[in-house]
């Protein structure tokens, strides 16, 4: 049986991206999303499920480039002087590397964003990150700890089924590999493959097609990014958000699913079918 998660990620961070994905989810073929806890749009995004409330959300860990949900002078070391996460996961892994970060900040940080979302009313169906740092071991080992503390059996690991290409995309393979077996062993869950990273923010009707005839037996997630264009979104991240919003709800996506015997199906659902509470 080919079971397809589509989840959308970055919900929270802009208006532009909450309106994109939940017009995906009510229009298309999305089925989830992931929300950033200090994205700048969060409050929004909260509202906005009250209406849709048969999306399935998961936490999205932010540890770069946007703003702490801890108070500054608890987290000294994840932030610039500017008072901001780190601007790239490169300058994070340094300086987590360099045991220029605290760990426990780390943890603190995590903790707040989980709690953030639960204290909206939310349970988190599952958890993967902004930049896909949470299969760092030394992050991987928080992340699963905290997992069992809040009851969130669901985590993401990116390793594309695709062959990856380039030192960065086999870097986040390897790492996503080993994530895998330490997410199995810790009796949590993953997806049994992962698609999008290859193409992240710039998914084409042709990159889905490809996605869609190609889906192994089992559980798949398909990472996306729609939204609403907003310049200030295209000149930081250089990611086609309209582009991929109208890809997700096209008519022509949603009948090759159906035509490929697809089932588009949510963490909640996979979690019911396991009888898990």
């Amino acid at each position: 049986m080919k079971q397809l998660i589509v989840n959308a990620d970055d919900f929270g961070l802009t208006e532009g991206i909450n309106k994109g994905i939940i017009r995906a989810f009510a229009e298309g073929i999305v089925t989830s999303t992931s929300l950033m806890a200090n994205g700048q749009a969060f409050e929004q995004a909260i509202s906005l499920l009250q209406d849709n409330s048969s999306l399935a959300v998961g936490v999205h860990i932010v540890l770069v480039e946007e703003v702490p949900v801890c108070p500054s002078h608890l987290v000294p070391t994840l932030i610039d002087k500017k008072g901001r996460l780190h601007k790239k996961y490169g300058v994070f892994l340094r300086k987590i590397l360099l045991k220029q970060i605290s760990l426990d900040e780390v943890e603190q940080e995590i903790r707040a964003q989980i709690e953030k979302v639960l204290n909206a009313g939310i349970k988190p169906s599952h958890i993967d990150s902004h930049q896909h740092l949470h299969v760092y071991p030394l992050i991987l080992k928080i992340v699963l700890r905290l997992a069992k503390e809040y009851g969130i059996k669901w985590i993401r690991t990116p390793c594309d089924y695709r062959r990856p290409c380039g030192i960065a995309q086999r870097g986040l393979a390897f790492l996503a590999k080993q994530a895998r077996k330490r997410i199995l062993k810790a009796q949590l869950q993953t997806p049994d493959f992962f698609f999008g990273a290859g193409f992240s923010g710039h998914m084409t009707e042709e990159n889905l097609v490809e996605v869609i005839d190609k889906l192994p037996d089992g559980v798949s997630e398909l990472m996306c990014h729609p939204g609403v264009a907003e310049y200030d979104l295209i000149t930081k991240y250089n990611f086609s958000w309209a582009d991929e919003l109208r890809v997700l709800i096209s008519i022509e996506t949603r009948e090759l699913i159906q035509k490929r015997g697809i089932a588009l199906v949510n963490y909640d659902d996979l979690s019911e079918t396991k009888g898990w509470i």
